[in-house]
């Protein structure tokens, strides 16, 4: 289970390098063209595979910069700790390599523990990194809390996740934090991401703007799950924000329909409507 999101994210960067990492968005009123993307997978090299036996290792991210190396993140935290320790001890790590298909070697931590006074000090998580205009950008999960390691879920921690990004000029860092979130709860306690939110991701509109997609829980339910869990849809004329929030659920459990219509194409996406 731990290598499966990985492997999933290498296979996807493979693709890109076979197709020489372009993406093409048709026109207004074109079709898109078929993808078969099951016709071009292929096996799974054993360098593709990053593995370490001190760490629980999750939610991998690459960037290739200028000079061709590439430029992984992902979550880590140690075995010893438990599982369930991603929400309390989770840290950003970097490593790099030639290919994108690896074998990738660690070079630091990108975001480690910074205190408890900070919003995002005692944990970070879920990152993606991303290059627009020449600048590099992670997006993470921050939280802070009583730093209480737990067997069960630690929802001190759970419940004060928040949303970041992280800038830097070059894609090995370093990378500027800030003091504030940048997708924060709302304050109406009736809002679908009253209690958190999580789980960033991040593109480019056609017009220039920004659309990200992320996951939140809200305060309907009681006790300290929370819920329902949903997904978000924010925009900005900045990578760095501020965020504007579309007010209802993208995606939520058992929903039917959307309220909000996305027309993606490669890893660009359009939003329509009352956005």
């Amino acid at each position: 289970m731990k290598h499966i999101q990985f492997l999933l994210f290498l296979l996807c960067i493979g693709l890109l390098a076979v197709s020489g990492c372009r993406t093409v968005s048709p026109r207004q009123g074109e079709k898109a063209p078929d993808l078969n993307i099951q016709a071009m997978l292929q096996p799974v090299p054993t360098t593709a595979v990053m593995s370490d036996s001190a760490y629980f290792i999750w939610c991998g991210t690459m960037v290739r910069g200028k000079d061709g190396i590439c430029h992984l993140y992902y979550s880590r935290w140690r075995r010893e700790l438990g599982f369930n320790a991603w929400v309390t001890h989770s840290e950003v790590a970097h490593a790099t390599a030639t290919d994108p298909l690896g074998p990738y070697v660690f070079q630091d931590v990108a975001l480690p523990a910074r205190g408890s006074q900070f919003w995002d000090g005692l944990c970070t998580h879920n990152p993606t990194v991303h290059e627009f205009n020449g600048k590099y950008y992670l997006y993470y999960m921050g939280n802070t809390g009583d730093g209480k390691n737990m067997k069960t879920l630690n929802f001190v921690h759970r419940n004060n996740q928040r949303i970041g990004v992280a800038v830097a000029d070059s894609p090995g860092g370093p990378w500027i934090r800030t003091d504030t979130p940048l997708i924060d709860v709302s304050p109406d306690s009736t809002a679908p991401d009253a209690l958190l939110t999580s789980n960033p991701s991040i593109t480019q509109r056609p017009d220039g703007g920004f659309l990200m997609v992320y996951k939140a829980v809200g305060k309907k339910r009681p006790g300290v799950f929370g819920g329902p869990v949903v997904h978000m849809v924010a925009t900005s004329n900045s990578p760095t924000g501020p965020f504007t929030k579309y007010p209802q659920p993208y995606l939520m459990p058992k929903a039917r329909t959307s309220p909000l219509k996305i027309r993606s194409s490669g890893i660009r996406a359009t939003a329509t409507g009352q956005l």
